[in-house]
Parts: C-alpha cells; sequence; structure tokens
C-alpha cells in the first residue's frame, strides 16, 4: 500500500501518457494531441473538470519540457516545484539579476524608460512563469554584449505596480 500523499499526488507522466524517460520529442507529441483534444475551444464538455484538465497538462508539459524543472520534479514532486517558485519569487529579481549594468525597474517607471535617449532592451519576467528563467538565463548572458550600446533593464511582474 502507498501512503496517501503519495497516492494522492500529481504525476504529471502520467498525465501526457509518456513514459518517465520519453524524450523531448516524445513529450511534445503527446502534449500536442491531449491539448488537440482538451483545448477549450475545440472541446464540446465546458464543464470545470475538463478545463481543470486542460490546465493540468499544460502545466505537466510546462515542467517536463525544461530539464532543470524536469530534475526537480523527478526529485521532489510538485511540492518541491512549488517551494522553489516560492523561494525565487520570494528572492526576486536579485536570484535572476546581480548584474549591475541591468537595470531594475518597477512597473511606474516604464514611461522614464522610454524617455531616455538610449535604446533600451526590456526583460520582462515573472517567477511563477517558467519559462522566465530559462529567458532570464539567456538575457544575462547577452547583456554584457550590449554594454554601452544599449541599455538593458528587467521588470518583475510579481511586484506590485
Amino acid at each position: 500500500l502507498l501512503p496517501l500523499a503519495a497516492a494522492d499526488a500529481v504525476d504529471y507522466y502520467e498525465i501526457l501518457g509518456v513514459a518517465r524517460d520519453a524524450n523531448d520529442i516524445e513529450l511534445k507529441r503527446a502534449h500536442r494531441k491531449l491539448t488537440k483534444q482538451l483545448h477549450p475551444d475545440t472541446n464540446e464538455d465546458k464543464s470545470e473538470a475538463a478545463r481543470e484538465r486542460f490546465r493540468s497538462v499544460q502545466d505537466a508539459y510546462e515542467t517536463l519540457k525544461d530539464p532543470e524543472r524536469r530534475r526537480r520534479y523527478d526529485q521532489a514532486g510538485v511540492d518541491g516545484l512549488k517551494a522553489d517558485d516560492k523561494r525565487a519569487q520570494e528572492m526576486g529579481p536579485r536570484m535572476l539579476f546581480d548584474d549591475p549594468n541591468i537595470q531594475t525597474i518597477q512597473g511606474h517607471e516604464l514611461q522614464d524608460l522610454t524617455n531616455k535617449p538610449a535604446p533600451t532592451v526590456l526583460f520582462v519576467w515573472a517567477s511563477q512563469k517558467h519559462a522566465s528563467t530559462p529567458a532570464a538565463r539567456e538575457y544575462q548572458l547577452v547583456a554584457p554584449r550590449f554594454r554601452g550600446a544599449l541599455a538593458m533593464a528587467h521588470l518583475s511582474c510579481d511586484r506590485a505596480w
């Protein structure tokens, strides 16, 4: 017998109908098949349960397609991912941006940013959006290459405007 918590645990592999060692192509194929069936615009079942199933497929795919999130999920499950996401949100932009050449701005400062004479590349992100973290890493790698030619800034959508 499984402990109650394990029996109720979310299994992203089961949701997508793939093996634990599924590769990127298998994940994408399963995701596409399920989203075609379950998408609210095409699914005849308009119940909340159907919408929740669609959201579960989206969550599963967003986690398993990202190698780092997949590794964390495999180690700690959904609860581990949620704890990591919560820590990331609490740490805010410092977790992603320690480069003093990348300016941190708030929503109310957007107008000031557009009035600057130098062009600015702005990265808008949210810690709860799984794609933000890998994109932030890429942004950090690119930023030094443009130092002097472009101003670099980031805006966290986690904070109130």
